[in-house]
C-alpha cells in the first residue's frame, strides 16, 4: 500500500468519526487499549484517550520534533496536546479498519522497535559498566603507594623519544622500508616536514617524556629499545602509526609520590576495568544460550577487513 492510500484511508476514518459525533449519529465502540489500561496510568498522564494516556513525556517529545522549541507557551502546549488526542483517535480508528496490518507501517515500526532496542542495550550497558565495572575498579590509597614504592625509579624515569607519526599504513610503511635501507632517522623524519628554516625546533622531536606519559602502544617499545633504538611501526586502535627513536633516558628524582599518585591511581583503575570486562565478558557469554541462526550468514555479509586478513 503507497504512503497516498494509507493517509488517504486514516484520513476517510477521521473523517467519518467527526461526521457520527457531529450529527448525534451512533458513535464507534472505542478501540481496546493500546497502550497501558486506565488502571495503570503513569503518573502525571494529561489525558486519557478511550484508556489510553498521552502523558507529559509525549507532549515534550512532540514540542522537541514539532517544530514548537521557540514557542513553549501554555497556549502551544495544549494545542500539541489537543493535536495528539486527534491523532490517537485517528490511530485507534486505524486499528479498528485493521490498518495495523499494513507491511508498510508495520516494517516502520519493526525499524522504531530496532532502535528503541538498540537504545535500551546502550543505556543499560552504560549502567553496568557504571556500576559493575568502573566502580569496583578504583584503587585504594595502599594500592596507590604500593605500586609507587615497587616501581619508583621506572616512574622517576624520563624518555627523550623522537617519532615519525602517519595516519596511513602505506605511508608508514614506505617510512619503514626507508629505514630498513640504511637512512638515518632524521632524514626519514625530516622527510615530511618541507619548509623548516635552520634553527626550528623539530616537530618530530618530543624531548624527554616522563614515564606516565608514554602512550601504551609505546610501552613494550620504550621498555625494550636501548638508547639510539628504532622501533618496528607501532599502532594503536585509533589509526595512528608510528616508529620511534629512544635517544636516552635519565631520572628525575623530583618527581614525589603526591605529583605521581594521580597518574598511578588512573593506570591501576584502567588495568582493573579491562581485567574485569574481560573476566566478566567471559563469565557471562560461557553461561549464555546463545545460537547464530543460518539466515546470518546472508543478512551479514564478510567484512573487507575479515577477507584481508585471510
Amino acid at each position: 500500500m503507497s504512503l497516498f492510500h494509507f493517509a488517504s484511508r486514516l484520513l476517510g476514518a477521521s473523517a467519518l468519526l467527526f461526521v457520527l459525533t457531529s450529527c448525534g449519529g451512533p458513535a464507534p465502540q472505542p478501540p481496546a487499549p493500546a497502550r497501558v489500561a486506565t488502571a495503570a496510568l503513569p503518573e502525571g498522564a494529561f489525558a486519557i484517550v478511550n484508556g489510553v494516556p498521552i502523558t507529559r513525556q509525549d507532549v515534550e517529545l512532540a514540542m522537541t520534533t514539532g517544530g514548537h522549541k521557540s514557542d513553549t507557551s501554555l497556549e502551544a502546549q495544549k494545542r500539541v496536546l489537543d493535536k495528539l488526542i486527534a491523532d490517537e483517535l485517528i490511530a485507534q480508528e486505524a486499528r479498528k479498519l485493521g490498518l495495523d496490518a499494513d507491511p508498510e507501517y508495520q516494517e516502520s515500526l519493526a525499524r522504531l522497535e530496532a532502535q528503541s532496542d538498540a537504545f535500551t542495550r546502550q543505556a543499560l550497558g552504560q549502567a553496568w559498566f557504571r556500576e559493575e565495572i568502573r566502580a569496583k575498579a578504583k584503587p585504594s590509597p595502599e594500592a596507590v603507594r604500593r605500586y609507587f614504592d615497587e616501581h619508583a625509579d621506572t616512574l622517576r624515569t624520563e624518555v627523550h623519544v623522537k617519532q615519525i607519526l602517519r595516519k596511513s599504513r602505506a605511508e608508514i610503511d614506505a617510512d619503514h622500508a626507508r629505514l630498513q635501507a640504511g637512512e638515518e632517522f632524521e632524514a626519514v623524519a625530516a622527510s615530511r616536514f618541507e619548509g623548516l628554516e635552520t634553527g626550528d625546533r623539530a616537530p618530530w622531536d618530543l624531548g624527554y617524556v616522563k614515564s606516565t606519559q608514554i602512550p601504551a602502544a609505546w610501552t613494550e617499545a620504550v621498555a625494550t629499545l636501548p638508547d639510539g633504538g628504532v622501533s618496528e611501526i607501532l599502532f594503536n586502535a585509533s589509526g595512528r602509526f608510528w616508529i620511534i627513536q629512544v635517544v636516552a633516558r635519565r631520572v628525575n628524582p623530583d618527581l614525589t609520590f603526591e605529583e605521581l599518585a594521580p597518574v598511578i591511581a588512573s593506570l591501576l583503575e584502567g588495568q582493573a576495568v579491562e581485567q574485569r570486562t574481560a573476566s566478566l565478558t567471559e563469565a557471562r557469554t560461557s553461561a549464555a544460550s546463545i545460537k547464530i541462526l543460518p539466515a546470518a550468514s546472508q543478512l551479514l555479509p564478510r567484512s573487507p577487513v575479515e577477507d584481508h586478513e585471510e
